[in-house]
């Protein structure tokens, strides 16, 4: 979930400049040169004018720049690393909620009263900061536009972002921005319930720390059972609705060559897995909340992951 990095990559996609080669590579329609080239003389051909292209640019490249290259100015970025991080921690968390019941043995004193409340906390908190800097950067992302790099030497266009505290991003948006994201701007509404869904979350990380509420009274199940499934609802509801509404060119054909679509495919089975799992919570059925838990920490990381990937396209 990378709202702010959809934005983008939709208002982009459309300048047909290549993201961080700034390399004219991607233009959807080229001009007709035969017609053009008999009614031009040599006077009008400046030297050193040329399209350059970015033979570099796949899918190892991409790969590549993820672990070379860190531009921690770029909120999208950031998005992207907070989230798979959070993801690496619920995985931690699950192991944890998983061995003892299938490995008794390897079971120690601090599992249930440090281990798997502090990892849960530690994941929904990058949770949290990765949401808000998400929706904070969505109208700054909106707005991003193509820069022509001034030098003595001819340059390719290139996209500038806005970089975390540049006079291009804007910490405080104009009145109306939001408004205007929220009415016409699909990954930004589900980015907005998504970061609803974590807010919930965290509040049953929370208040599920071993101390803090009597698990024998009715008000546990209140204020952890409850925001669990709600958060969990929501969760389901963004992913899914970022997976058909802006992976796909059509709601019911998948884009299965889309690094992308796979992104949100991930984080929705994941979503999916985590709801089921607040289900479980009002049974007795502790092997399949572990179970459901295990399975979607690591669907959800494989697609932060996925979606770290495909934001360094555009940062």
């Amino acid at each position: 979930m990378n709202a702010s990095a959809t934005i983008r990559a939709s208002v982009i996609s459309t300048s047909g400049i290549s993201m961080h080669t700034g390399h004219l590579s991607q233009l959807k329609e080229w001009p007709n040169f035969v017609s053009v080239v008999p009614n031009c003389s040599s006077d009008d051909i400046e030297v050193g004018s040329y399209v350059d292209f970015d033979l570099e640019k796949g899918r190892k490249s991409k790969l590549r720049r993820m672990f070379t290259t860190f531009p921690y100015q770029d909120a999208m970025y950031m998005v992207a690393v907070l989230y798979t991080i959070g993801g690496i921690l619920f995985t931690i968390n699950s192991f944890f909620l998983l061995l003892p019941l299938v490995a008794p043995s390897m079971n120690f004193s601090t599992e249930k009263s440090l281990a798997l409340p502090i990892t849960l906390i530690a994941g929904f908190s990058f949770f949290t900061l990765a949401g808000f800097l998400d929706l904070t950067c969505a109208p700054s992302a909106k707005y991003d536009v193509p820069k022509i790099m001034l030098a003595e030497k001819p340059e390719p266009q290139t996209h500038v972002p806005a970089y975390l505290g540049s006079r291009d991003w804007a910490a405080v948006p104009q009145s109306g921005r939001y408004a205007e994201l929220l009415a016409n701007c699909l990954p930004f509404q589900a980015g907005v319930i998504h970061f609803l869904g974590t807010l919930f979350l965290i509040v049953a990380a929370f208040t599920s720390y071993p101390g803090v509420l009597d698990t024998t009274k009715p008000t546990y199940a209140t204020f952890v059972y409850g925001p669990n499934l709600i958060g969990g609802f929501f969760f389901l509801v963004a992913n899914t609705l970022l997976l058909i509404s802006c992976e796909q060119d059509v709601w019911w054909k998948p884009n299965l060559w889309s690094v992308g679509w796979h992104s949100s495919f991930q984080c929705t089975i994941g979503s999916l897995h985590l709801f089921l799992y607040a289900i479980f919570l009002f049974t007795d059925l502790d092997f399949a909340c572990a179970v459901t838990t295990f399975v979607g920490s690591w669907t959800y990381m494989i697609g932060s992951f996925l979606g770290w990937y495909v934001t360094m396209e555009v940062c």
